[in-house]
């Protein structure tokens, strides 16, 4: 009868922290502005900007971006600001983060090497994935791991460097194989789940589950000693 007391109390806790894959925003590049949509409930995204070192290129159609220190090097992109950025907070839910999908083009003379740092709860940045030789023409990076989890609030940079003329370009390009929104493609797609947390009639069962098993024990030392 315990057994199956704390059989039936293990699967409530499992239902009750039961929560499915779900996109939590994605990014449409733009130009001059990149659009956030296909956000979840209650999160807030922020789409695309750039740090003090780069330069906006107008007329495009897509979030570009030129004036990469020239033949510079990964530390000199980190200390001239070289870098692009978006981010998201979650006013309702914190976030397990599984994987996010992003696709990016650059000229022949623009950024050869990027690394993406992920930043989460207002902590310290920490790289999740580098490219050491960004393609020409183009680039779907799907699937890639993030892991990190209750997160309320991240935020993404993206430093490039190796450019061999200043009016090298890096942008970010929609594509389906991204993701889409309604049948718009998108650029970034962050995946992961809603933090789980057991409800309260769950802890109680558990509770009561290990009360039961204690006074079992109890009962059984007892009746050896007795005898």
């Amino acid at each position: 009868m315990l057994k199956k007391f704390l059989l039936t109390a293990v699967v409530l806790l499992c239902e009750a922290g039961q929560c499915f894959g779900d996109i939590i925003f994605q990014i449409v590049s733009a130009d001059p502005a990149s659009t956030v949509v296909g956000q979840a409930t209650g999160v807030v995204g922020i789409g695309y900007s750039r740090g003090s070192g780069i330069d906006a290129v107008a007329g495009g159609g897509t979030f570009n971006s030129d004036n990469f220190t020239l033949n510079g090097t990964e530390s000199q992109a980190v200390t001239n600001n070289d870098f692009l950025e978006w981010s998201f907070t979650s006013g309702v839910n914190s976030y397990d983060l599984r994987t996010f999908d992003l696709r990016y083009d650059r000229s022949p003379t623009g950024p050869t090497n990027l690394r993406i740092d992920f930043q989460s709860n207002g902590g310290a940045f920490a790289t999740v994935f580098t490219d050491v030789a960004v393609n020409v023409n183009g680039e779907d990076n799907a699937g890639i791991s993030l892991s990190v989890i209750a997160v309320t609030s991240g935020k993404f940079r993206l430093y490039g460097w190796g450019a061999t003329d200043v009016a090298g370009t890096f942008d970010f390009e929609n594509a389906a194989a991204i993701g889409t929104n309604g049948a718009n493609p998108v650029s970034f797609e962050l995946n992961g789940t809603i933090t789980a947390v057991p409800e309260p009639t769950s802890l109680v069962l558990l509770g009561i589950a290990g009360c039961t098993g204690l006074v079992a024990a109890y009962r059984r030392r007892r009746s050896k000693g007795c005898s």
